[in-house]
């Protein structure tokens, strides 16, 4: 219910700020390399992954994350313009279950990067491209998660993003259903 009403309110907000914004990918160079050919009809998303091999955590010992997905959504029938919504999965460390974050991701005033919110004040998030298989995510000050099927707005104290979890590269995934599967929508 919680996670119901502040979805709800971010597409409002969404709506608003991203209804001036016409959703054209070929006139927008980031939205056709993150996307490709957009679907005239219809959905088109792209999902970008990253897994951190252990020697590369036990480099960064205050990263907290040990994998991540995530999942942007071009859905060019919407009302709101250029707005994404977008679905992020991560595995902590020390913890075996998946957390969730997710929110609306309209285009930056440059054209050349994607802020997002995340749901229910739950933070701010940067998507840009490094190239054409490789984005960066900035998550500056963590976001708020949540545990699929349980339906608490908490998360356990170690289901949180360290010091060393502000940037992330994440490659291309061959396949959105990597995302699905991960983020428990397959």
């Amino acid at each position: 219910m919680f996670r119901t009403l502040c979805l709800a309110a971010v597409l409002t907000m969404c709506a608003a700020s991203g209804a001036a914004l016409a959703f054209d990918a070929e006139a927008n160079p980031l939205v056709q390399a993150l996307f490709g050919k957009i679907a005239a009809k219809g959905k088109t998303s792209a999902c970008f992954t990253r897994v951190y091999t252990p020697a590369h955590l036990a480099s960064h010992p205050q990263q907290n994350v040990r994998d991540m997905v995530i999942l942007l959504t071009a859905n060019p029938d919407a009302d709101a313009g250029a707005i994404f919504p977008t679905r992020i999965g991560v595995h902590f460390r020390k913890l075996g279950s998946a957390f969730e974050t997710g929110g609306r991701c309209a285009l930056g005033e440059d054209g050349k990067s994607i802020g997002c919110s995340a749901e229910c004040d739950g933070g701010s998030m940067d998507v840009s491209l490094k190239d054409a298989q490789t984005i960066y995510l900035k998550i500056p000050d963590g976001a708020r998660l949540w545990q699929p099927g349980k339906d608490t707005e908490d998360s356990p104290a170690k289901a949180r993003f360290g010091s060393d979890d502000k940037i992330f590269k994440l490659t291309r995934s061959a396949s959105p259903r990597q995302c699905l599967s991960v983020l428990g929508k397959e």
